[in-house]
């Protein structure tokens, strides 16, 4: 290499190498910071007359112009309309638990807290359902401690969560009445202790608790008036349709299928059922809720990629064969955080309802490659939405014409631990932006 010989050469080697050295530092640290298809945020927010308020509870509240179109000033109650409200997973086991423990089983949805459902003021208890997947079956054995793994066995006492999410006004006084063994409902001893509650078992930790915490669940939720579908101890219960005959001669069936789904699985001291995310038993059912003359017929699938917010193609092509063959809403699960809202042919999907309570607040600090990240703009960083609680509200009309059913409003929390707070109205703006096609 030739040896410069004046100054300018010195300076042009000398600044040609700080340059080289840049370069590599930038690359390097690109490299490092690189993360799976990140979710940037918008380069500006769409211009909404949103509150004074820095926080929303709904869009009804933030109200994004791609969504509802005006403000809406007063929400009155309509009597024309069945109200449904659908949120994601409820696991109470583990650090939950542990926290519940702590606090008297009190401190998620208890006096002083900030309850979701009150987001929904036309879901009362005479013209309402709300439907949740119950992560955690309960068990006498609970594994309710810090860093508890992926074994969800819930403390019987952490029903009370339940309870609790039944009654928004706080003020309802508990009534227990045993529901009767038939899926069959006329309304009464389900209403009992607060606005109707539908829990799906159809799901992967199912059988953390064996034949015990099924049968544990079973009976709980029954003392309780809380339904349940998708599994039970036999093939037979866990095919069992939920059917509600509500007014003006509206009714409507449910049923939940899971990604594990196997039916007579040997587990401790018996055998339980779930049942599968089968195409044709899926169909199957859908023909039995046509019989069974229901208005309105809900599935509940739990499957999809973990830590994604648009679906694959084969859970599309599923949601739409299951739609053409005549269901009318389909609620996923599975994935924790809130996924993809899709119309197709005038019928809701909700590809991933998300985390509703659970524990899993480590998505606010995540890095690495395989998931989807969302800009918070309270945190100020990206980040993976698994603390974000989403909830659907679906107004159901029957007409001379046939069953209307419309997507309502849409509210999200930020949760810590299980506990709910209004999110602030730029994430909750972005992130329904991105989920709702």
């Amino acid at each position: 290499m030739p040896v410069p010989s004046s100054p300018q050469q010195y300076k042009f080697l000398h600044f040609s190498f700080i340059l080289l050295i840049c370069s590599i530092v930038i690359g390097i640290t690109q490299e490092l910071i690189t993360i799976s298809q990140p979710l940037q945020p918008p380069p500006s927010l769409p211009s909404t007359p949103y509150p004074t308020s820095s926080a929303c509870h709904s869009t009804k509240d933030c109200n994004p112009s791609h969504l509802i179109g005006k403000k809406i000033k007063k929400r009155e109650k309509s009597p024309h309309f069945f109200y449904l409200v659908a949120g994601g997973d409820i696991m109470l086991s583990r650090n939950i638990g542990y926290y519940n423990k702590q606090s008297w089983y009190d401190r998620i949805l208890g006096s002083g807290t900030y309850h979701p459902i009150s987001a929904f003021p036309e879901c009362d208890v005479e013209n309402c359902l709300l439907f949740f997947n119950l992560e955690s079956p309960f068990s006498t054995n609970d594994n309710d401690i810090q860093l508890g793994g992926f074994t969800f066995r819930a403390n019987m006492k952490n029903i009370q969560v339940l309870q609790q999410l039944r009654t928004p006004s706080q003020n309802e006084e508990q009534e227990k009445s045993p529901l009767s063994p038939p899926a069959v409902l006329t309304g009464q001893a389900f209403r009992k202790g607060g606005i109707p509650l539908l829990l799906s078992l159809a799901n992967n930790h199912l059988i953390n608790g064996g034949y015990q915490g099924i049968r544990t669940t079973q009976d709980l939720l029954r003392e309780n008036n809380i339904a349940h579908i998708g599994a039970g101890t036999t093939p037979e219960e866990a095919r069992d349709i939920f059917v509600l005959h509500l007014r003006k001669n509206l009714t409507l069936c449910a049923q939940a299928y899971s990604y594990e789904g196997k039916t007579n699985i040997k587990v401790w001291w018996g055998k339980l059922s779930r049942n599968p995310l089968d195409e044709a038993t899926i169909l199957a059912d859908i023909e039995k809720m046509k019989k069974l003359n229901c208005d309105v017929k809900i599935l509940s699938l739990h499957r999809g990629a973990e830590y994604k917010i648009h679906p694959n193609q084969r859970q599309r092509n599923l949601a739409h064969t299951l739609i053409d063959n005549g269901a009318d809403v389909i609620l996923g699960g599975h994935s924790h955080i809130p996924g993809e809202i899709e119309s197709y042919r005038g019928k809701y999907i909700f590809y991933s309802l998300g985390n509703f309570i659970f524990d899993q607040g480590r998505g606010k600090k995540a890095r690495g490659a395989g998931f989807d990240y969302i800009f918070d703009y309270h945190l100020q960083r990206q980040t993976v939405p698994t603390y974000l609680a989403m909830l659907a509200g679906l107004k159901i009309m029957k007409l001379p014409t046939g069953v209307k059913i419309l997507l309502d409003d849409i509210a999200m929390t930020s949760t810590t631990d299980g506990i709910h707070a209004p999110l602030d109205e730029e994430t909750f703006s972005w992130m329904v932006s991105i989920i709702k096609q």
